[in-house]
């Protein structure tokens, strides 16, 4: 992750970079697919700008907000996350849940930490 931050700049221009992400409209491009899926849906109804959480490989996005020294922006984003994209109803939880990523992600965060580095013992 510190290569990451390095190439782009710092931790100021990182930070910039991650804040973007949920900055930006909920615009999405839906012609590969021919119409709006439920993925795209759900993003926009959560409007947390470009910040997909339906699509696994973006969930520890929200962590490298740690990496760069600003450890209340995960927090908040975590919380937020929480809040807006899980209930104990049958549609409980937004995307779909692959091998499950996303109800792993959801006891991680709920726990207070998340492992960024799959497969290894670094949370």
């Amino acid at each position: 992750v510190q290569g990451l931050i390095d190439r782009m700049g710092g931790n100021e221009e990182f930070v910039a970079q991650l804040d973007k992400v949920f900055s930006l409209p909920p615009k999405f491009d839906e012609s590969y697919y021919g119409q709006v899926i439920h993925e795209i849906r759900e993003m926009q109804i959560a409007n947390m700008g470009q910040y997909a959480h339906g699509n696994q490989p973006i969930q520890h996005m929200i962590y490298l907000y740690n990496y760069a020294g600003e450890p209340w922006k995960a927090q908040y984003w975590v919380r937020e996350t929480l809040s807006r994209m899980y209930s104990p109803t049958p549609d409980g939880y937004i995307g779909d849940e692959d091998n499950g990523q996303t109800s792993a992600w959801y006891v991680f965060s709920a726990l207070g930490f998340y492992p960024v580095t799959p497969a290894s013992d670094q949370y």
